[in-house]
C-alpha cells in the first residue's frame, strides 16, 4: 500500500513494472521516428560530437531495497539482511525486467556492499542457468552506488571494495555490468568518487554509445547525483543543497566529464530545468 492508500495485487504490481518499461520504449520510439523524419538521417548534431545523433536507450530501473521501505534506509545502508535475503527480494523484479525490451538494466542507489554482492550473484545465477531462467537474458546493466563521501558507500564501506567485487564476480570476455558509477549522492562528492572508480576499473570505455561497452572488456563511468540537500526525518530539507541553481549543478558536471563520466544526469531534487542546464553546459564545452 502506498502513502496515498492505493492497494494493488502482486499481479497488478508486476504489470505496472512491465508497463513502465513499455511506456518508456513507446516514448523513445515516437521521439526517434519524429527526429528521423526531420533529419532524414543526414543532418549532423552537436551532441554527438559532430556525428549523427544516437538513438536513445531505455534503461529499466532496478531500485535498491532501502527505497522500497520508505524509511530512508538507502541513506544509511543498514538493512540487517543477508546477501541471500537481498537476492530473494530482488529476484522477482529482475526476472520481470529481464524479459522486457529494455536496452539496459539500471541498478540504482545501491548503498551497501551486501546489495552489490546480491546483484552480482543474481546476474551470475542467470548466466549459469542460461536458457532456463527468466534472468538468463544477458541484458547489459549498470550499477550506481549511493555514497556518503568520495570514498565510502552510505553504509561506510569502501567504494574501492565494490569495484573489486564487480571485477571478481562479473567475469568473462564480455562483461554484463557495462557501467559503474554513483547516483543520489551529494554533487560535491562525485568528482572524487569517479576518480576512485576510474582508478579501480583501470579500463574505461569512452564509447559514444553505452551499450557498445558490452562488446568489449571496458566499462563506462556514470554520475547522476541529487541536489545535495540533506535527508532528515523522512524528508528533504529545502535550502540545504550545494547547488542552489541548475546552473551550479551543470557547472560541477564539467568536472565529472573530465573525471571520466560518460553518462550524466540528476537524481532526487533535480528537475527538468537541471537537465536542460546540464545539456546546454556540456554542448557548450
Amino acid at each position: 500500500m502506498s502513502s496515498a492508500g492505493v492497494r494493488v495485487t502482486r499481479a497488478q504490481a508486476e504489470d505496472l513494472i512491465r508497463k513502465g518499461v513499455a511506456l518508456a520504449i513507446e516514448a523513445r520510439d515516437e521521439f526517434w521516428a519524429a527526429y528521423s523524419r526531420e533529419e532524414a538521417g543526414k543532418r549532423k548534431t552537436e551532441e554527438a560530437g559532430g556525428g549523427t545523433r544516437q538513438r536513445p536507450l531505455v534503461a529499466a530501473s532496478v531500485g535498491c531495497y532501502g527505497a522500497a521501505q520508505a524509511d530512508g534506509s538507502e541513506y544509511r545502508g543498514a538493512y540487517g539482511l543477508t546477501v541471500e535475503e537481498l537476492m530473494d527480494w530482488h529476484r522477482p523484479r529482475l526476472a520481470i525486467l529481464g524479459e522486457t525490451d529494455a536496452d539496459l538494466l539500471a541498478f540504482e542507489t545501491i548503498p551497501c556492499q551486501a546489495e552489490v554482492v546480491a546483484i552480482l550473484q543474481l546476474l551470475r545465477e542467470g548466466r549459469e542457468q542460461e536458457g532456463s531462467a527468466p534472468t538468463s537474458r544477458r541484458t547489459p546493466c549498470w550499477i550506481t552506488l549511493a555514497c556518503q563521501d568520495a570514498t565510502h558507500l552510505n553504509s561506510g564501506e569502501s567504494l574501492v571494495s565494490c569495484v573489486q567485487l564487480v571485477k571478481a564476480l562479473d567475469t568473462g570476455s564480455r562483461p554484463q555490468v557495462v557501467g559503474l558509477g554513483v547516483n543520489c549522492c551529494a554533487p560535491q562528492h562525485v568528482e572524487g568518487a569517479l576518480t576512485v572508480l576510474r582508478e579501480g576499473l583501470l579500463t574505461i570505455s569512452a564509447a559514444k554509445e553505452v551499450i557498445s561497452a558490452a562488446k568489449g572488456s571496458e566499462r563506462i563511468l556514470i554520475a547522476y547525483p541529487n541536489s545535495g540537500e540533506v535527508w532528515q526525518d523522512k524528508r528533504w530539507l529545502p535550502g540545504t543543497g550545494v547547488c542552489p541553481s541548475s546552473r551550479d549543478f551543470a557547472d560541477l558536471a564539467r568536472k565529472w566529464v573530465v573525471a571520466g563520466a560518460r553518462v550524466l544526469g540528476g537524481c532526487c531534487r533535480t528537475t527538468p530545468e537541471t537537465i536542460k542546464a546540464l545539456r546546454a553546459c556540456l554542448l557548450a564545452k
